[in-house]
């Protein structure tokens, strides 16, 4: 058996049958992707009979991160940024408007230092929060039962007393509006999947 580190093979340029994580790369931008084929997300994507597409899945696992970011008080969002708001000294109008489109930069002098939690939860309640936004409220309780509770789309249906079919149907079309929340939200995940939907229509002709 081989003790060599898949991670590093991959940073190699490798791509071993064992990884765990696959690097995507769109203009510069890398994704890492899970592959343990254990939670629900991974049986949609690479075992069900109609798997929902990458793109889906990168914008399931960018949103699963993004609520883990905020640790244990996933069902707050705005609770969470008013409270680390007021921990924090008071910001500049321009620090505000930067925190709030996600493109706050620290200080080249900081560049190595190791973000404070506080910061790294108050990151992700505004990446949840703009998400949210662009959601309603189904999509939202849809997205946690499959991506946080890790409900299968079984469990999901008997959860919301709905028939299999038709939790599939809901599961897949609140991954799609996750799609278009992320391509309005975050620049890197459009030009995946602008990248992604040209690959796959060249790939048809």
């Amino acid at each position: 058996m081989s003790t060599a580190d898949p991670m590093q093979a991959i940073l190699n340029g490798a791509d071993p049958d064992t990884v765990l994580v696959r690097v995507r790369t769109a203009e510069g931008s890398s994704f890492a992707l899970r592959r343990d084929q254990r939670r629900p997300i991974d049986y949609l994507r690479y075992r069900s009979k109609n798997p929902i597409t990458d793109i889906q899945f990168l914008a399931a696992e960018l949103y699963a991160a993004d609520i883990a970011g905020l640790g244990s008080t996933t069902s707050n969002t705005q609770a969470v940024i008013n409270h680390m708001q007021r921990e924090k000294e008071p910001w500049t109008s321009e620090e505000a408007a930067q925190m709030r489109s996600g493109t706050m930069i620290k200080p080249r002098f900081e560049v190595h230092e190791v973000n404070d939690p506080s910061d790294r939860m108050l990151d992700a309640a505004f990446r949840v929060k703009r998400i949210d936004e662009r959601l309603d409220k189904v999509h939202c309780a849809l997205l946690r039962d499959l991506l946080v509770r890790e409900l299968t789309v079984g469990n999901i249906a008997m959860r919301w007393k709905w028939q299999p079919e038709a939790a599939a149907v809901m599961v897949r079309h609140a991954l799609a509006t996750l799609v278009i929340a992320y391509e309005a939200a975050n620049e890197e995940f459009a030009v995946y999947a602008r990248q992604e939907r040209q690959a796959d229509q060249q790939g048809e002709i």
